[in-house]
């Protein structure tokens, strides 16, 4: 009888031990997975490269261009290239919610106005500083600016300078993916001054990874204009 009872508390303890084994090995499984899962995520640095780039004086000018605090002065008008590319670090897809222009008229004392001088080329100016087709356009009118998109020689649609994907027709739903031609974006910007003055002009990006929410903003560009 207490062989039996033995046999009996010795098999309790048996499972106890295989349970408590098994729930130690889940438990480290677990872990494990847990460690590869959080190095993968902290792996993946998926990002957008935002940046300007191929700054264009429109204008042909006779002579150098005026500066600001030791930075370009465009005149009148500037065309450059607005580059947003998926950084391929990662293999997130990343949702572009706004692209935004903003400007801003900058207030200057007499001697810097008169700094910003500058005289136009006018055996250069016939076909000078025209939007092409397929390029976005923005007019500075001190604190105001209006865009429009050239999308061919007959129409051109009104675009908000507060979400550039934003036009007459709709806003454009634009994601970068990792790879392939959906992994970029290349839009043409003009900007041109409608009045007289120095305006400083740069682009802000708000965008989601991952349901994260993130921003860029580009340097800011100096357009003046004579009165």
């Amino acid at each position: 009888m207490e062989k039996s009872e033995d046999t009996q508390r010795h098999s309790t303890n048996s499972f106890w031990d295989r349970a408590l084994v098994v729930a130690f090995i889940v438990a480290l499984l677990g872990g494990v997975g847990y460690v590869i899962k959080s190095a993968v995520i902290e792996k993946d640095r998926t990002d957008l490269v935002v940046r300007a780039e191929a700054f264009e004086q429109m204008v042909p000018l006779a002579g150098p261009a005026p500066t600001y605090g030791n930075l370009p002065v465009y005149c009148e008008a500037v065309r450059y290239q607005l580059i947003i590319s998926h950084n391929h670090k990662g293999t997130r897809p990343v949702r572009i919610k706004r692209l935004s222009l903003e400007a801003m008229p900058v207030e200057m004392d007499e001697e810097d106005a008169a700094a910003l001088n500058y005289t136009l080329d006018a055996s250069a100016l016939l076909g000078a500083g025209i939007v092409q087709l397929r390029e976005y356009a923005f007019f500075l009118d001190g604190p105001t600016v209006s865009g429009h998109f050239l999308e061919s020689r007959s129409e051109a649609m009104d675009v908000d300078p507060e979400n550039i994907f934003r036009t007459t027709r709709g806003t454009m739903a634009v994601t970068m993916m990792p790879e392939g031609e959906d992994s970029f974006v290349q839009p043409v910007i003009v900007v041109e001054t409608s009045r007289p003055g120095l305006y400083r002009v740069r682009h802000r990006l708000d965008y989601e990874i991952a349901g994260k929410a993130q921003e860029q903003v580009t340097p800011w560009v100096y357009v003046f204009g004579l009165p």
